[in-house]
């Protein structure tokens, strides 16, 4: 009975047998076709929204060929120093130190000139030139008498300067404003007077008495001695080395020579005379 009804075993095979090859194949791109069309209907095609200027990466302009800057961390960082602390000195830093700190921290300054006392014990090896102050700051006109202290107008006036200083020959007129220098021949001068006469040279320009602009220079050997000066005060600078040499420059003499190196001013040597009483020797005294 059951045999003779198509449609229950039409159905029965429908439900229990495997769909035919060719629909199966049909309806599978079909859902696959419904698949990528929803997702392509779902997608959100509209454009993005725009980055809040403070949260947009700023972008940065770097040459090709220059490298990137490197990343230091907080260790590679320079510290701060401390204010108890005193800096330290690298060896990069360019000039002398000018003091030097001890352990109570009170800085020191370093002297840079030693001092040169005006006695015999002077030592040879004293540096080779000396040097005057320089001028105060002044807005005022320079006049020629203002190249003269008031120890170089005491000393032309205890020691006569028109008496004591007569120049052998002279080729010109000087200018109260050139420059030149006395050079004075010392190598007939013993050590003693030697170390006297620099550290008497050293102390008179220490104190500013010869002026500024004035300065000293000799030879290791103390063969020559050259005194700097201006025109204007070459008569007094000579009875500078009057007391300097006491009186030994009348024996080897002195020439003063200008800027173009001939001399200009010269003081021929004198006869040596008999030497004075042991234990007085007067500055004043005669020539």
């Amino acid at each position: 009975m059951a045999t003779n009804n198509p449609k229950r075993h039409t159905r029965t095979w429908a439900l229990s047998s495997p769909d035919p090859p060719g629909e199966n194949r049909n309806a599978a791109d079909h859902h696959q076709h419904q698949q990528h069309q929803g997702s392509w209907k779902s997608r959100d095609w509209s454009p993005p929204t725009q980055v809040e200027p403070s949260s947009a990466p700023r972008p940065s302009f770097v040459a090709e060929s220059e490298p990137p800057l490197p990343q230091r961390g907080p260790e590679h960082r320079p510290k701060t120093p401390s204010p108890d602390k005193p800096l330290t000195r690298r060896s990069g830093h360019i000039g002398p130190p000018t003091t030097t700190t001890t352990a109570n921290n009170n800085p020191t300054p370093t002297p840079t000139t030693p001092p040169f006392p005006a006695s015999p014990s002077l030592p040879l090896t004293t540096p080779l030139t000396l040097h005057s102050p320089p001028p105060p700051t002044s807005d005022t006109p320079l006049h020629p008498e203002d190249l003269i202290t008031d120890v170089l107008a005491r000393l032309a006036s205890s020691l006569n300067l028109a008496q004591r200083f007569q120049p052998t020959s002279q080729t010109r007129p000087l200018r109260p404003f050139e420059r030149g220098y006395w050079l004075v021949d010392c190598r007939g001068w013993d050590a003693a007077l030697k170390r006297s006469a620099w550290g008497f040279l050293a102390s008179y320009l220490a104190k500013g008495a010869a002026g500024w602009g004035t300065s000293c220079t000799r030879d290791a050997g103390f063969a020559w001695l050259r005194v700097y000066c201006w025109g204007g005060v070459v008569g007094h600078m000579y009875l500078v080395l009057y007391l300097m040499s006491r009186r030994r420059v009348l024996e080897t003499g002195a020439e003063w020579v200008g800027a173009e190196g001939t001399a200009v001013v010269v003081v021929a040597a004198r006869a040596a005379k008999a030497p004075a009483a042991e234990g007085r020797w007067e500055v004043g005294g005669g020539s």
